[in-house]
């Protein structure tokens, strides 16, 4: 991958696109000669972000074999007309739009039930890590906003928030990697702007989604959505809510100071979220109108953590201590209400003013009790334990 002075990109962020679906499914970053390598099947699209660059997206093509690609950038300083690329019957989409790429999850059978976090992980050009982290293209300092406006919360706020958000809540993401100097500083890694509100239409609408999954446990899952529009008043609303345990098995092993220690750990997430928002505008002229928003996010409930570590001495191999090890959340919660009331004019074509009064109350925190328990081999048992024999403790 090289620039249009043949110079080659390093660290330029490079997706491989579901072309039905618009869903990014890997990804991978440019080496120091511009190379690249991503696993990739059948009809593609590949999409790259790179700061300093234009995003990039390629037609749809078909992968059956290797297959050696030339790309090249242009500088973000070259102004684009816009791009828009759609597969057949293709309704969540990728679009290139004056330097910006904007996803559009809308009716996605694969995200249906997920949430607002879930889409950002399949978003093209975006990366969510194991602790939540969002950035773009592997750059930090990135900054979220919700309907082009800022979310004033912390990073734990702000992952709480978007867990307990439903997927089609989500109309559109849009990636901004070269802010204006009206964001915050904060914004230096990029934008993501999450826009969440919807045009309404003429009349009335409602529509509702149910899921049941089961895997060690229970899952469930509503979305409810309605819309009404008569004249100039709108009324909008979404309600969703997740149900069930969710499980995870992972863990760790180590060589350290004579020592080996494998921690295998069982982890089961009781957290329920439940989130809804009610939206309504009035346009009291073709110049002016009014609206406002109230929105609920609600995450609460316990977990728990259960961790058993072997202890072994690394030369033999004996197996000299276990550790026992429990975290219990009794209580989690990240619960966040708020409200928006807004006033706009414009009294002529290019002019646009407007008048917001916000209002938002974060409540949350979390409670756990972390009990670890040793315990000793009998010495006279140690020389005859073998890996995954019966253990004999105190």
């Amino acid at each position: 991958m090289k620039d249009s002075l043949q110079i080659p990109i390093e660290a330029a962020v490079v997706s491989a696109v579901n072309t039905q679906t618009g869903i990014s499914y890997s990804q991978c970053i440019t080496d120091t000669e511009g190379q690249f390598s991503i696993k990739a099947k059948g009809n593609i699209q590949l999409y790259v972000n790179c700061l300093g660059y234009a995003p990039y997206l390629t037609s749809p093509f078909t992968i059956k074999n290797d297959t050696v690609l030339n790309i090249a950038l242009q500088s973000s300083s070259i102004m684009l007309d816009n791009v828009l690329v759609v597969g057949e019957k293709q309704t969540p989409s990728v679009r290139v739009i004056n330097g910006n790429t904007v996803f559009f999850p809308k009716n996605s059978a694969i995200l249906a039930g997920s949430s607002a976090l879930d889409v950002l992980k399949k978003t093209p050009g975006i990366f969510v890590d194991g602790n939540d982290n969002i950035s773009i293209g592997g750059r930090n300092g990135v900054l979220i906003i919700l309907n082009g406006k800022p979310t004033y919360m912390q990073q734990e706020e702000l992952v709480s928030m978007l867990k307990s958000m439903s997927s089609t809540a989500v109309s559109s993401i849009e990636i901004i990697n070269n802010p204006s100097a009206q964001y915050d500083a904060e914004g230096s890694g990029g934008i993501i702007n999450i826009n969440t509100q919807n045009q309404p239409t003429e009349g009335y609408s409602f529509a509702m989604n149910n899921g049941v999954s089961y895997w060690n446990h229970l899952r469930q899952n509503t979305e409810l959505s309605f819309s009404y529009t008569q004249g100039k008043f709108s009324l909008m609303g979404n309600y969703h809510h997740q149900f069930g345990y969710y499980n995870l098995d992972y863990g760790m092993h180590r060589k350290q100071s004579g020592k080996d220690y494998y921690s295998p750990t069982e982890d089961t997430d009781k957290r329920k979220t439940i989130a809804g928002n009610l939206d309504f505008e009035y346009k009291i002229n073709d110049s002016h109108l009014i609206g406002g928003q109230f929105t609920a996010n609600i995450l609460f409930g316990p977990g728990l953590t259960s961790t058993v570590t072997e202890i072994r001495d690394l030369e033999s191999y004996n197996l000299e201590q276990i550790l026992y090890a429990k975290n219990e959340y009794y209580m989690q919660k990240g619960n966040r209400y708020g409200g928006n009331l807004y006033f706009m004019s414009t009294p002529k074509e290019g002019v646009k003013y407007s008048v917001d009064a916000n209002y938002a109350w974060f409540d949350g925190g979390s409670g756990n009790l972390q009990p670890n328990t040793y315990k000793r081999l009998k010495k006279q048992y140690q020389a005859t334990l073998q890996p995954m024999q019966r253990l004999i403790i105190d």
